[in-house]
């Protein structure tokens, strides 16, 4: 007989602070109202933790790409480079403002993009790149900034599924111009939907708010997501090295496996998983294993398909792609919230079964 596993993906939490927020947010009235005092407090709250100057709060992830995109001056028949293995929403949020896709590879043994790729894909159409922070992985952020300011590109990192990680102390998505976030409903900060953009440049700043507003702003983020949000910030950091325990006792129990990697974790990090990666070297494996994990109630997934097979009328593939390829045939992912659970052991448990006999 199965094990129920529904409480161990149970997200988001039961709280209190978010109950007492929910409560504060009804009896004022305030949920009533456009743009009030909690996307402001919520502002400013993203502002201080992450130490940059401005926040602006939007309805989604996707959304906040396509803004950041905008704010960074980019139009029709720009190229903007991103990984050929990356969220389907950002591919098409260049496509929104008529710009075009260009694809780099990812960063060898993770599921970021690679600088080395990166440089090799500009051209003298590029405008800007999306440096997406997948699946616990974090680019060379450093290096691909130091290349896109000698450039002149633009520098939008994404940080939808890893909000609080840090390399070398400092928080991801203050490294680029402008940085994307997420709120979405199972996102580690979850208002159902929502997100935001993040920026110390005044100017950046300023065109995210000329592109939004639309008679009044466009993209807007209610009152009851924004209460609902700033409790959960409190409890970020916390929850994010959680997580991270939770990944390294996977780690230590997938090592002997042969086949499967998730891989390389740096030394410099404090990663935030949103997802949990497990990269098969026989692809032709990942369905069963899938299949059956699922059929024991664990919430697996595979990974994003990735944009290498796609018409070149609506991208370019100036480089190889041979890790994202490899990524978008091999890759499942656990979904974050069992890694806070008291049934870790079990699940983990059934994967290292999985890995073993399918």
């Amino acid at each position: 007989m199965n094990e129920d596993f529904s409480s161990a993906f149970q997200w988001p939490l039961q709280d209190s602070e978010i109950l007492r927020s929910l409560e504060e947010v009804y009896q004022s009235g305030d949920w009533g109202s456009y743009d009030g005092r909690w996307n402001k407090r919520l502002t400013e709250a993203l502002s201080v933790f992450f130490g940059i100057q401005f926040a602006r709060t939007c309805s989604s992830g996707t959304v906040a790409v396509e803004i950041a995109l905008a704010a960074a001056g980019v139009g029709a028949n720009d190229e903007v480079i991103l990984a050929a293995y990356d969220f389907p929403g950002n591919f098409r949020s260049i496509e929104a403002i008529s710009a075009i896709p260009v694809l780099a590879d990812l960063k060898p043994g993770s599921w970021s993009i690679s600088a080395e790729s990166f440089s090799n894909a500009i051209s003298d159409s590029t405008r800007a790149v999306i440096v997406s922070h997948l699946h616990g992985s974090i680019a060379d952020i450093r290096s691909i900034c130091t290349v896109a300011r000698e450039r002149n590109i633009a520098v939008i990192e994404d940080i939808c599924q890893c909000p609080g990680a840090r390399i070398h102390g400092q928080r991801l998505g203050t490294f680029g111009d402008v940085a994307a976030l997420s709120f979405g409903g199972s996102k580690l900060l979850s208002a159902g939907r929502g997100g935001a953009i993040l920026t110390d440049d005044p100017a950046f700043h300023q065109r995210a708010r000329i592109y939004s507003e639309r008679g009044n702003n466009a993209h807007p983020l209610s009152e009851l997501q924004a209460a609902v949000l700033i409790p959960q910030l409190d409890q970020l950091d916390s929850l994010n090295r959680q997580r991270d325990q939770g990944v390294q006792k996977m780690e230590k129990l997938l090592a002997p496996l042969a086949g499967c990697s998730l891989g390389a974790r740096d030394p410099d990090a404090e990663p935030a998983f949103f997802k949990v990666p497990i990269l098969l070297q026989d692809t032709s494996r990942k369905q069963p294993i899938v299949n059956w994990l699922r059929s024991q109630q664990i919430l697996i997934d595979h990974g994003f398909r990735g944009f290498a097979g796609r018409s070149s009328r609506r991208c370019r593939s100036p480089v190889d792609l041979p890790v994202a390829i490899d990524a978008a045939r091999g890759t499942m992912v656990l979904h974050h919230p069992c890694l806070i659970s008291a049934q870790l052991d079990k699940i983990l448990a059934k994967l290292v079964d999985s890995l073993q006999t399918h």
